[in-house]
Order: structure tokens, then C-alpha cells, then sequence
């Protein structure tokens, strides 16, 4: 709970400055942002706070003309997000939301699918499955993507 807490405030304040403080110095000479978030979250409530900064990462990426190019693969327990059983939390609509508002890339992991007890098939609309997402991540790196660890 602690951990949440600091987390939190810690979002909040980064919000609160986002207008007076950019990214110039590191964007500087840069066009597009390649990234690829390795999402092994197993918390309901870590996941939306997570997608909500991913959202913000997106958007302060835009502002300052830099073309996002974001990619969410999810591994582990993570993949159970990807289902809708009927009840649209805040977290599946938060992953629509980035899929279809965002043109976010979502992948998720067969064999995670596998070994948590979901079928691919299952996945929602705009979730690509892939066999595995250890490949995904390495062939994605050589491809120029950072790789963002969210655990």
C-alpha cells in the first residue's frame, strides 16, 4: 500500500509540473519514440495506474512533436487483462482506449495464455497474440525499440 501511495504522489506531482517541464534535452535530434513496454503486472489495481502513465508517456510524446510508436506486450498473468468476461473495468477500457484512440500496438503471449488458463481466441478486439513475447522483445530491441520493464 505503501509502495501505491508513493507511486501515486509521485504521478500526481509529475502531472502537476508536466506544463512547466519538458524532454527537449533528451529528445533533442530525435523524431520518433520506439517503445515496447514488457507488461508482467499481476495487480488489478497497479495495472490501470501503469496504463495511465503509458497514456501520458503517448500524449507527452505528441506535444513535443515526437511520433510515438508504442507497442504493450504482455507476458505472465498480465494476459488475463486481455479478456473481456463481460465486465468493462477501468483497465480493459483503458487498453481499448490506447489500442483504438492511441494506435498503440497490444500483443499477448501464448505461451503465458497457456500456462494462466486463457485462450488466445479470447483476447479483445486489436490484441495481436504472438507465440511468445521473450521473441518479441529481442526481435523488437533489434528493431531500435526501448524496452520499459513493468513489473
Amino acid at each position: 500500500m505503501k509502495k501505491l501511495i508513493v507511486l501515486l504522489f509521485t504521478v500526481f506531482s509529475l502531472n502537476l509540473c508536466a506544463n512547466s517541464i519538458d524532454d527537449k534535452v533528451s529528445l533533442e535530434g530525435v523524431k520518433e519514440s520506439k517503445i515496447i513496454f514488457d507488461v508482467n503486472i499481476e495487480s488489478m489495481q497497479k495495472m490501470p495506474l501503469y496504463l495511465g502513465v503509458i497514456l501520458k508517456t503517448y500524449e507527452g510524446l505528441k506535444e513535443q512533436n515526437i511520433k510515438p510508436n508504442i507497442i504493450l506486450a504482455f507476458r505472465g498473468a498480465a494476459v488475463q487483462f486481455l479478456i473481456a468476461d463481460g465486465n468493462e473495468d477501468k483497465t480493459i477500457a483503458l487498453i481499448k482506449e490506447l489500442i483504438s484512440k492511441k494506435e498503440i500496438q497490444v500483443e499477448g503471449c501464448n505461451i503465458a495464455a497457456g500456462i494462466f488458463g486463457v485462450d488466445p481466441k479470447d483476447y479483445f478486439d486489436g490484441v495481436r497474440a504472438v507465440g511468445n513475447t521473450f521473441i518479441s522483445l529481442g526481435a523488437y530491441q533489434s528493431k531500435g525499440y526501448s524496452i520499459i520493464p513493468l513489473y
